[in-house]
């Protein structure tokens, strides 16, 4: 992993995100860019007054950026080694964000989100959900009061209803193997739930790919998929959850949901979202 990009708004949540993905350069020995889109001044012929150029916006986002380098860099001389870049530039969060990250091969999001009273009213609004829902990279999404510790254990939220393709999969155990971390995997059941054969198959895929990994496959029940995500998560003290958001599954139906209670979930731990191809 070479590249980390950290979206920045100069936010508490989006300043812990950085703090965040410092520690993982750090593991990962990867680099950081740290990136601000700024919105250009609109002028208005009823009021044709600018407050701010957009010279002046520029100027501030870089002295901003720059600022927050410098805190990154404090502490231990570890922090001096990272790679630390910084850019600025105009238009809307989410397309600079998936453009940034397109031309720049980010291996790597890390994004953050505000604690769980601000989630309920602006999360689904936000430009870290808007991102999660159209990349297809790996993203880290962290909550506003996480903050970093080494990952012992790991849970993946897997539904069994695809198998999951090699590039996903040598992402996740890329993780696993940077913190040395127990997997579990997650497939909450409704009561009276059958098993399928597409689940079967799905199932003895996934051991195989794991055949290395340090793994339990866990199958909690609960009517609602979501609290039996995160009533697992809280007794097994889990220190990241991963998901797949498939076009299907019910991750995708979480954030294309109006009922954004469901997410809280993601205010304690950090959520690792990892995308097909294709």
């Amino acid at each position: 992993m070479k590249t980390i990009l950290v979206p920045i708004d100069f936010s508490e949540c989006s300043r812990n995100s950085a703090l965040y993905a410092m520690e993982l350069a750090k593991l990962m020995k990867a680099k950081i860019l740290l990136f601000h889109a700024y919105h250009l001044p609109i002028y208005n012929e009823d009021n044709p007054k600018i407050l701010f150029t957009e010279t002046e916006i520029q100027e501030s986002s870089n002295f901003q950026l720059d600022r927050l380098k410098l805190e990154l860099r404090e502490g231990s001389p570890e922090n001096k080694t990272v790679p630390i870049d910084c850019l600025s530039t105009a238009g809307n969060p989410v397309e600079e964000i998936r453009f940034q990250a397109d031309t720049r091969k980010a291996d790597l999001l890390v994004m953050g989100v505000p604690e769980e009273s601000k989630i309920r009213r602006t999360f689904f609004g936000s430009v870290t959900t808007t991102v999660l829902k159209r990349t297809k990279r790996p993203i880290i999404i962290v909550p506003q009061k996480a903050t970093f510790k080494p990952l012992k254990k790991i849970a993946f939220a897997y539904d069994y209803l695809e198998a999951i393709g090699k590039s996903t999969m040598d992402e996740l155990k890329l993780f696993l193997k940077l913190f040395n971390a127990n997997l579990y995997v997650i497939n909450v059941e409704r009561p009276q739930e059958r098993f399928t054969v597409q689940k079967a198959y799905s199932r003895g895929h996934l051991e195989q790919e794991l055949t290395e990994v340090d793994h339990s496959l866990v199958f909690p029940s609960n009517e609602d998929i979501v609290s039996g995500i995160l009533d697992f998560d809280d007794r097994h003290q889990v220190d990241m959850l991963v998901m797949i958001p498939r076009r299907h599954n019910f991750l995708h139906k979480i954030l294309h949901s109006s009922k954004t209670e469901k997410v809280a979930f993601m205010s304690h731990i950090p959520l690792l979202a990892l995308h097909e191809a294709g």
